[in-house]
């Protein structure tokens, strides 16, 4: 989608602009982003503890592990946190 295409969808108009889009907006979007990843990796972590042989469990964690190892991460976190620290604070948050 191109940035003229986003000023057509019509459930933007009159609501979004690409301008709208200031630091404020993509701090707060990058946020979002890295509590959702927390939440989702404790979700995997507990039900991996629960249950070591849940297939779709130890694949969503390796996916949040990826993340959290990721290029994405950094750009994310500012280059502010360290991806394995806080996985380790998540493993304690997850009760392992």
């Amino acid at each position: 989608m191109s940035l003229s295409d986003f000023d057509r969808a019509p459930r933007m108009k009159g609501r979004l602009k690409p301008e709208d889009l200031n630091t404020e907006a993509c701090v707060t979007l990058a946020s979002v982003v890295l509590k959702d990843a927390a939440d989702a990796y404790v979700h995997a972590r507990r039900a991996v503890r629960m249950d070591p042989g849940n297939k779709d469990a130890l694949a969503h964690l390796r996916e949040c592990r990826a993340f959290y190892k990721s290029d994405y991460f950094i750009a994310l976190s500012c280059g502010s946190a360290d991806g394995e620290a806080v996985m380790e604070q998540l493993d304690k948050l997850a009760g392992g």
